[in-house]
């Protein structure tokens, strides 16, 4: 004989794992490997956000914060490298661009004549 299940209490809803997986690559974003992990914490985070609406399960927030640890991430590093390539073409620009050396005269050797006894 089975018992029932009891109807008093309301089942849980799951939690989206693409969610959960979005928020971590976020964070890891931001911890150790930036711009790979932040690709990946916004392909996930609209992959769960759309699952979430379809199904009805948990974690909209958790999708939600990986989108903005992704993108901020990603904008953050775009800044970054822009700024590295500015920084290139400023020295570049104060050193003209050119790396010639300006010629050393090399010092004259005259030879004297040996002495004689």
């Amino acid at each position: 004989m089975s018992i029932p299940p009891s109807t008093a209490y309301p089942q849980a809803t799951r939690t989206n794992a693409m969610a959960v997986g979005a928020l971590v690559s976020g964070i890891v974003a931001w911890v150790a490997a930036p711009l790979v992990a932040a690709v990946v914490a916004v392909v996930l985070g609209h992959l769960a956000r759309g699952q979430i609406r379809r199904n009805g399960e948990e974690g909209d927030g958790m999708a939600v914060g990986g989108l903005v640890l992704g993108y901020t991430n990603i904008l953050f590093s775009l800044i970054v490298v822009a700024g590295f390539i500015a920084l290139l073409a400023g020295a570049f620009w104060l050193t003209d661009g050119s790396v010639t050396e300006t010629p050393v005269p090399a010092p004259s050797i005259t030879a004297e004549p040996l002495p004689t006894n």
